[in-house]
């Protein structure tokens, strides 16, 4: 078996009109005999699947090929390898199990003489999964916010301008502080690759005021209660074993701040559910704020 040099890495309520169906094809990319896909390309098929909607996804086939490098016995059990573990990144991504009708290894790819692709050009383009996605497409129409009753903690903006502090001087003990750009893939605790330039603003905060404590605030963009397609959404997220998703968001970005060396006592998180909507587009909705607890 040859070895590769490369390393694997890696209250608003909505009215649904749904559409035809459609199909996208995804494809991604290995490194030579790696059943992972790089990160790159995992980020790729994220993004894909945010565009489309995983609750408008109505079946997968997931297609695995290899170059034509090694014997056709390792071929076959490295695609299939490869076919398996997009499964598995699937069901991360919050794509019920069910939906993925076909999940197979196609072998090896042999090479094209005619091909106007050097040999190793060829080589990279065989060594691939396929990802083919039958979607509906769907219409959200908000419909008019119910208003709140209770009273809510006052909420600032994050400073939008480069030279501005990444929170106000006026901050107070009590303020919840709503961080406009950490946003999560839906069904999950997965940061959205957007959000990574806020948590890194938020880390330099929390290193220069050392004496700031702040509880970290997970939402959710909508729960059973508020969602006319409650049975499909608590059927995934028991499937996932999400069933605290808003608290699993918050301990996202506590994990984050403590990884990079932040005192887990100035630390602390709760999760919100979905009962705090904007009553703007979903995915703002699936987000976390702080509340200053000392400063």
């Amino acid at each position: 078996m040859l070895k590769s040099t490369f390393l694997c890495l890696q209250l608003s309520l909505l009215s649904v009109v749904t559409f035809g169906q459609h199909q996208s094809t995804s494809t991604l990319f290995y490194y030579s005999d790696c059943s992972i896909a790089p990160t790159d390309q995992k980020q790729m098929l994220q993004s894909n699947l945010q565009k489309i909607g995983v609750d408008n996804i109505r079946s997968i086939q997931i297609k695995g090929y290899c170059d034509d490098v090694g014997t056709a016995e390792h071929s076959d059990s490295l695609s299939q390898e490869r076919a398996e573990n997009m499964k598995y990144y699937l069901s991360k991504l919050g794509v019920v199990e069910d939906l993925v009708e076909r999940s197979a290894g196609m072998g090896e790819i042999a090479l094209d003489p005619e091909s106007p692709k050097s040999i190793e050009e060829q080589r990279s383009f065989n060594r691939r999964v396929d990802i083919e996605i039958t979607y509906v497409k769907v219409q959200q129409q908000v419909e008019p916010k119910v208003l709140r009753t209770a009273s809510k903690p006052k909420t600032l903006n994050l400073a939008t301008k480069p030279n501005e502090p990444f929170i106000a001087d006026s901050a107070q003990v009590g303020d919840i502080i709503r961080l406009k750009n950490i946003l999560f893939v839906g069904g999950l605790d997965i940061f959205l690759e957007e959000s990574y330039d806020e948590l890194h603003e938020l880390l330099m905060f929390m290193r220069k005021n050392e004496t700031v404590e702040i509880r970290i605030l997970g939402h959710v963009c909508c729960t059973a209660k508020s969602t006319p397609k409650s049975n499909e959404y608590d059927r995934k997220q028991e499937l996932l074993g999400r069933t605290e998703l808003s608290k699993l968001r918050a301990i996202a970005v506590y994990n984050f701040l403590l990884e990079y060396g932040i005192d887990e006592d100035r630390l602390s998180y709760k999760g919100l559910k979905g009962d705090f909507p904007l009553g703007g587009p979903v995915m703002y909705d699936r987000r976390v704020e702080i509340e200053i607890l000392n400063i």
